[in-house]
């Protein structure tokens, strides 16, 4: 008996549970119906994922390379401004230096030139000093013998010192030729000024000593120191 009542109640059983999951399907179907058609837009393109993600990869590789290369110009850019900085620096210091030098040199040129022309216009200046103490020993030398004639070339001591004095000195006893050498009316150098007993300047004496060495010097050795021309 309950084996018979379980063969009628299973078919049923099995009946009302596909039934119910006929049921449960279609309300299923139902929901998912209403959820696709309330789906925003942007879930519609969840199947271009692939797409979107590689333009966007190809958008970030030209920022990334316009931002290179921005980099890579305003490094040449920088580098081209040190570049001629520096260039121009060296000009200007190379033009620095060869100015300093170009003063150094025209300073040295005529710095020479200024000590030639000194040396050239001293040398001028000393020539024409000996040729005027030339020309006035000349001079005195040839106006010398016409004053004589009063003491006269005879006369002994006297007439030879007239003469002596006419021709070296013109009568004066303060008289020094031009280097200096011979001094006094009768022209002594110093070494023979001593050796007849003087001492000091022989310009500086008196007439009488220089009358009186000039005799001594006479009668020790005749008219030869004075070339013998009033002898």
């Amino acid at each position: 008996m309950r084996k018979r009542l379980l063969t009628l109640v299973g078919p049923a059983v099995a009946t009302v549970g596909l039934a119910v999951g006929g049921t449960a399907l279609a309300q299923r179907e139902t929901r998912l119906d209403e959820l696709s058609s309330r789906r925003p837009a942007a879930a519609s393109r969840a199947t271009n994922t692939d797409a979107d993600l590689y333009g966007e990869a190809a958008g970030a590789d030209q920022t990334a390379a316009a931002a290179y290369l921005a980099d890579v110009v305003r490094l040449n850019q920088t580098a081209v401004w040190n570049a001629a900085l520096a260039w121009n620096q060296a000009v200007a210091w190379n033009a620095a230096v060869a100015w300093n030098a170009a003063v150094a040199w025209n300073e040295a040129v005529a710095w020479n030139e200024a000590v030639a022309w000194n040396e050239a216009v001293a040398r001028q200046q000393a020539e024409l000093e000996a040729q005027r103490a030339a020309a006035e020993q000349e001079a005195a030398a040839q106006q010398a013998p016409a004053r004589p004639a009063s003491g006269g070339g005879g006369g002994g001591a006297g007439g030879f010192l007239a003469c002596t004095r006419g021709i070296e000195s013109g009568g004066d006893y303060s008289a020094v030729s031009p280097d200096g050498t011979y001094r006094g009316a009768y022209q002594f150098d110093q070494q023979t000024w001593e050796g007849v007993g003087g001492s000091g300047d022989p310009a500086a004496a008196s007439p009488a000593e220089q009358d009186a060495r000039a005799a001594q010097l006479h009668a020790e050795q005749g008219a030869q120191p004075w070339g013998g021309r009033c002898a």
